[in-house]
């Protein structure tokens, strides 16, 4: 957690990440996936004042294990979740479904037009707070 709490500046935007094994064909196909998205992303929204999703690749390593932890993120891969942690809350690609440009496409087309439900980073935090 500590790891994550050091890591969590460069996530205070809003995130998208895409949890591989970490070798390095999974990470080549990570990025071949990601990149033609946030390339069409960046394009449709820089009227917006810049580039507000973030888009990133994680393999196996510390930094994305205390993302995993602190987010409540199954360990499986590939993985494809968005990080709002402002808002504390998450949005997960459905079970089942393969992991490609076009599905991560229509994830963030999905989540830009607000038709994804959120989740809590932290399931049980609401309750905790009092929060609704």
């Amino acid at each position: 957690m500590a790891l994550f709490t050091s890591y969590r500046c460069r996530l205070k935007h809003l995130n998208i990440l895409l949890f591989t094994d970490g070798d390095a064909t999974e990470l080549q196909f990570g990025r071949d996936v990601l990149l033609p998205v946030a390339e069409e992303y960046l394009l449709e929204h820089s009227y917006q004042g810049g580039l507000t999703l973030h888009f990133f690749v994680a393999g196996e390593d510390e930094v994305a294990d205390s993302v995993r932890d602190y987010a409540c993120l199954e360990d499986v891969v590939p993985l494809v979740a968005i990080l709002d942690l402002a808002e504390g809350s998450k949005f997960l690609l459905e079970d089942g479904v393969e992991v490609s440009t076009a599905t991560v496409h229509n994830f963030v087309t999905r989540y830009t037009h607000d038709k994804l439900k959120p989740l809590p980073i932290r399931p049980g935090a609401a309750e905790a707070t009092g929060a609704s």
